[in-house]
């Protein structure tokens, strides 16, 4: 009977010691809907009254994804379709292992922002967008 609550005992203490390595969801929920970039910052250049407006995000936090639609014939983001996405907090995971921070201001204002590669100098992105 001894054998019996030690090996039990163990069970539990071997299954409440193991982590959980499944990525959670980001906390999205302000997300939902659609945003048009507005503006691009980073260390590249764009010629002066350039139209990012042609560029949607429609977020289905749902779902967890987003469907990106570009109307123009240039693409800032990503090229037009629908993305997977994972993440926890503020931090979206692309499937191709792209990663961005997310800020939501209010209710109209979003910014993306790029996590660089700190071995390459020059990539660091914002993308800003409105309701």
């Amino acid at each position: 009977m001894m054998k019996k609550w030690l090996v039990l005992i163990g069970i539990l203490c071997i299954s409440f010691s193991c982590s959980n390595d499944e990525v959670g969801d980001p906390e999205d929920d302000a997300l939902a809907g659609e945003w048009v970039l507005t503006n691009i910052s980073c260390f590249c250049f764009f010629e002066e009254g350039t139209d990012f407006s042609t560029t949607r995000l429609i977020f289905d936090t749902d779902a967890n994804k987003v469907t990106v639609e570009n109307s123009g014939r240039d693409t800032y983001f990503k090229e037009s379709g629908t993305y997977a996405y994972s993440g926890e907090e503020s931090r979206l995971q692309f499937s191709d292992d792209e990663a961005y921070t997310f800020t939501v201001k209010g209710t109209s204002s979003l910014q993306l922002v790029f996590e660089d590669n700190p071995n390459l100098s020059d990539d660091e992105v914002t993308y800003s967008f409105r309701r």
